[in-house]
């Protein structure tokens, strides 16, 4: 299901799926997700929020970002958080980008993101950073 729309300068575009491989025991696998963004001029909201299950995991996982343009330059800011409810397994993340247009069909990218992973087992624990540099070109 989607479901776009204007109203009153607001923008908003509502997106929803379910999926169900109709197997039983170990093949079963189901999942559902709903998503929401919400633009008000050169901002925009967006928040989405999933679930899936299997056998050995329930997943559920929820999104939250910001983003804002003005002439050639975006800005965007974007959290998450995904949790398996049968092992506890975290994992959360926080990614911070921009594009500049520097010229018709040619931008730069910039993204610095941060996660954590928390398992049940410290030892698996896990974090870093990452750092992404783009040139595109488009033809």
């Amino acid at each position: 299901m989607m479901d776009d729309g204007m109203m009153d300068g607001l923008s908003y575009t509502i997106k929803a799926n379910s999926f169900d491989n109709g197997e039983d025991g170990d093949a079963a696998s189901k999942s559902n997700h709903i998503g929401v963004s919400l633009g008000m001029g050169d901002v925009t909201f967006t928040y989405g929020q999933a679930n899936s299950e299997t056998n050995t995991a329930e997943v559920s996982s929820k999104e939250f970002g910001v983003g804002f343009s003005i002439s050639d330059i975006g800005l965007g800011i974007a959290s998450s958080t995904s949790e398996d409810d049968v092992s506890k397994d975290q994992t959360d993340a926080i990614s911070i980008s921009t594009l500049y247009t520097i010229a018709p069909g040619l931008s730069a990218a910039l993204a610095y993101n941060q996660y954590e992973v928390s398992k049940t087992d410290p030892a698996l624990n896990n974090d870093g950073t990452e750092i992404f540099v783009s040139i595109q070109a488009n033809f």
